[in-house]
C-alpha cells in the first residue's frame, strides 16, 4: 500500500474547553434565541443579570426576583429568562 501524500488527517483540539463557550456567551445565546420583543444591547442583557446575580447572592429565590420594570407578557416572560439563565450560566454558585 502506498502513502498518500496529500492524505487528509483529522484536526483535533487540544483540550475539550477549546470546544466549550463561555458562561456568559452560553447566557447570551440562550437571550438572543429566547428573547420576546424588540432586542436590546448585549450590554443590557448582562447588566440584567448582574443584577439577577445580585438578588441570588442577597438570598432572594429566584420567583421573586424582578429585573425587568416593564409590566407586560414579554417582559414577565422575558424576566424569567433573564433570571433563569443568569443563575444557570452567569452565578450557579447561588444555587
Amino acid at each position: 500500500m502506498v502513502d498518500l501524500p496529500n492524505e487528509a488527517q483529522p484536526v483535533t483540539p487540544e483540550t475539550d474547553a477549546e470546544l466549550a463557550i463561555g458562561p456568559e456567551e452560553a447566557y447570551l445565546d440562550a437571550l438572543r434565541e429566547n428573547w420576546q420583543g424588540d432586542g436590546v444591547p448585549e450590554s443590557t442583557w448582562i447588566e440584567l443579570g448582574n443584577n439577577a446575580c445580585s438578588e441570588f447572592e442577597g438570598g432572594k429565590p429566584a420567583d421573586e426576583i424582578h429585573v425587568m420594570t416593564e409590566d407586560s407578557d414579554a417582559s414577565r416572560s422575558n424576566n424569567v429568562l433573564v433570571v433563569t439563565e443568569a443563575h444557570k450560566n452567569l452565578c450557579p454558585q447561588f444555587g
